[in-house]
């Protein structure tokens, strides 16, 4: 029975990411359409016409989508995490360049997950309420940068048995901060990657480097 729900649901899923397709086609493809109308309505004096247009423009954009590159996956984090960066933060500033089809999206959202729900809580605490947020992927290199304003005071490291540090947290939860930096290290080390960390003036910086044509 509860593989037959999760085939439905699998199923349903589909049948809405299809649906959800066509629609962004739609409104992708309407921006040219209405900026023709503009240009013709222009032409002709056509004021009324040209209001029209702008409500139609207003109604078709969604604010609660950040993030559009087209792969489902990923795009439903980011814009779930940033959507409440928006809401909490003073300034939030996003670079996203993926293409559609991307392997492997299931750590990419655990990696993405946690460091943007670090970044957003440090940023939080913080008079200026900063993020930044950059993610590419060009020829099989992704690169992840997110910078974010933070509280030198709090922080401290805590050394591991291999002689690495783990940034310490100032998160009632502890061992849930813990359980996610060791993730996204994992994930990091399993695409023979790369992660580094800086602070500077009152920025704490994240850049990682995955290799996912070895994968």
């Amino acid at each position: 029975m509860l593989k037959n729900q999760v085939k439905i649901y699998a199923n349903q899923l589909d049948v809405i990411f299809h649906s959800e397709e066509k629609v962004k086609a739609l409104r992708h493809d309407m921006k040219y359409h209405m900026n023709e109308l503009k240009l013709m309505a222009g032409k002709y004096d056509a004021v009324e016409i040209q209001d029209y247009i702008d409500h139609m423009e207003y109604f078709l954009h969604n604010p609660r989508e950040i993030v559009s590159s087209g792969n489902v996956e990923i795009d439903s984090v980011l814009n779930y995490m940033l959507q409440r960066a928006k809401e909490e933060l003073k300034t939030v500033t996003v670079k996203v360049i993926l293409p559609e089809e991307i392997k492997h999206s299931f750590d990419l959202n655990i990696l993405l997950g946690n460091l943007l729900e670090n970044a957003i809580e440090a940023a939080e605490r913080t008079e200026n309420k900063y993020l930044n947020v950059s993610i590419t992927l060009q020829k099989g290199i992704l690169r992840i940068r997110i910078d974010n304003s933070f509280v030198t005071e709090s922080t401290s490291y805590k050394e591991e048995r291999d002689g690495s540090r783990i940034l310490q947290t100032t998160k009632k939860r502890k061992e849930l901060h813990g359980i996610g930096l060791k993730n996204v290290k994992k994930i990091v080390e399993s695409y023979n990657g790369n992660m580094e960390i800086h602070m500077e003036n009152d920025i704490f910086s994240v850049n990682i480097i995955l290799y996912m044509s070895q994968i």
